[in-house]
């Protein structure tokens, strides 16, 4: 089992194939190639991908996430530049970065936790085969 099936979607509703507008929602900001391999194969959740750039109200509102997953660092962004827009656009779902293994990420909880402390934030570091296909 991988450390991000630990849960990872947050307290979400139950899967019902029969019931379409209950499908858990993933918005997937900015994937890399590290997107972790929890992820591929997932059923019962719809998974949106979208560049930060066309995250406003707008696309918010229609794509209505339950789970906000994003890396924790990119070459354009990082995870608090990601909480602060989010912040700003009323979300209310759950946040989840992932990132390679680091020293302390409770560290950058708590800076996330500065920013918003209300927000259902979690850190998974991914281990390399975690990865690879």
């Amino acid at each position: 089992m991988s450390p991000m099936d630990r849960n990872w979607l947050g307290n979400l509703p139950p899967h019902n194939p029969a019931a379409s507008s209950q499908n858990r929602r993933i918005l997937v900001i900015e994937p890399s190639q590290e997107l972790p391999l929890a992820l591929r194969g997932v059923t019962g959740v719809s998974i949106t991908i979208a560049r930060l750039r066309s995250l406003d109200s707008e696309f918010l509102t229609r794509t209505a996430p339950h789970v906000v997953l994003s890396p924790l660092l990119t070459a354009e962004f990082d995870i608090l530049d990601l909480t602060r827009r989010l912040q700003s656009l009323g979300y209310r779902g759950h946040l989840r970065a992932y990132t390679p293994r680091l020293p302390d990420v409770h560290v950058i909880c708590k800076e996330v936790a500065t920013i918003w402390p209300e927000l259902n934030f979690e850190v998974y570091q991914i281990d390399p085969e975690d990865t690879q296909q």
